[in-house]
């Protein structure tokens, strides 16, 4: 995919993007936090790799990803962990307002 991650939060944080990598010319930034991989859920980078071991070079995936302020980020996965319906409701709208969706075409492990 071309991505490095920064820390282990939940989701899986963009560090570094390679360039001229997949993630790169779809437009996936340091910072955004990638949760979703062919309609999979991402829980962390180590979860995304086990996601991508199962495709082939040329596929076309579907990635969802988070962009926006770090603090915005960072409440969207502190609302992921409660349960009340207000809670829920708030992390829809969020989602609503950081959710991005791109296609891009794997790469060769390794290759630009």
């Amino acid at each position: 995919l071309g991505i490095s991650p920064l820390n282990r939060i939940p989701g899986c944080f963009v560090g570094d993007v390679s360039p001229d990598s997949p993630a790169a010319k779809a437009k996936i930034l340091p910072g955004d936090v990638v949760v979703r991989f062919d309609d999979k859920p991402v829980a962390d980078f180590d979860e995304l790799v086990l996601l991508i071991q199962d495709k082939q070079p040329g596929d076309k995936i579907k990635v969802e990803f988070l962009r926006g302020e770090e603090e915005d980020i960072l409440f969207w996965q502190r609302l992921q962990t409660v349960k009340e319906p207000a809670a829920k409701a708030q992390l829809e709208k969020l989602h609503k307002r950081l959710a991005m969706e791109v296609e891009l075409t794997l790469a060769e492990w390794g290759a630009k």
